[in-house]
């Protein structure tokens, strides 16, 4: 088998033999076009440390992605506490950063994963909490999860969301929870988009943590 050995090659059109371009890449590396990736890494943070909450702004979730989806690790300065999540809302994707969006009050559940435990609320309070049980601050503790945003382009359903979170408790026990929910009454927010997302515990900071979200066409 031969093989063609290039240091570097500068293009920006990938095409087929009728010479119909498959996919363009941009200079971030992103593709798009026919064949593209439908599933693209928007931002990775390895590095969160003494933060009392942390947020993604509409920089990173708007109307490109009908799909967003994010992968995490937070460990809490405050032994046994809850991680909750805000959901920010817009009638227009172009509302600049996160604080000019609105709090979405959420329908929310959550359970035990093995168990008969489950909670939630109903339009009751704009944080949404994101697992069963209170978290451990211990050596090798804080919280596992990743969470599935969606319709976020329909401007006909609410914005959706499910994920799923793996924990130790306080005794050290381990937890598994899912949780689900929406932005709030169908009747009221189903024409809003999602421009912005925050986490944060119910007590103290955020002692150290990492994140991914990418966007899914």
């Amino acid at each position: 088998m031969s093989r063609l050995i290039v240091s570097n090659i500068e293009t920006q059109n990938i095409k087929f033999d009728s010479d119909t371009t498959a996919f363009t890449i941009g200079s971030d590396g992103v593709t798009s076009g026919v064949g593209a990736n439908s599933m693209v890494k928007l931002l990775d943070v390895s590095d969160i440390s003494s933060a009392a909450t942390y947020a993604i702004n509409n920089t990173y979730i708007n109307s490109t992605y009908d799909r967003y989806l994010v992968q995490a690790f937070f460990k809490p300065v405050t032994d046994g506490v809850t991680l909750y999540q805000r959901l920010y809302i817009s009638a227009s994707q172009d509302n600049g950063a996160l604080t000019q969006g609105s709090v979405a009050p959420n329908s929310w559940e959550y359970a035990q994963i093995g168990g008969s435990n489950t909670s939630g609320g109903d339009n009751t309070a704009a944080g949404a909490t994101m697992h069963f049980t209170t978290i451990g601050n211990g050596a090798g503790e804080g919280i596992h999860w990743q969470c599935d945003y969606y319709a976020n382009n329909e401007k006909t359903n609410t914005i959706h969301w499910h994920g799923a979170s793996s924990h130790h408790a306080t005794n050290g026990a381990h937890v598994g929870s899912v949780t689900s929910g929406a932005s709030g009454t169908p009747g009221s927010l189903y024409q809003y988009s999602l421009v912005g997302i925050d986490w944060y515990f119910s007590s103290g900071n955020i002692s150290t943590g990492r994140i991914k979200l990418y966007g899914i066409k």
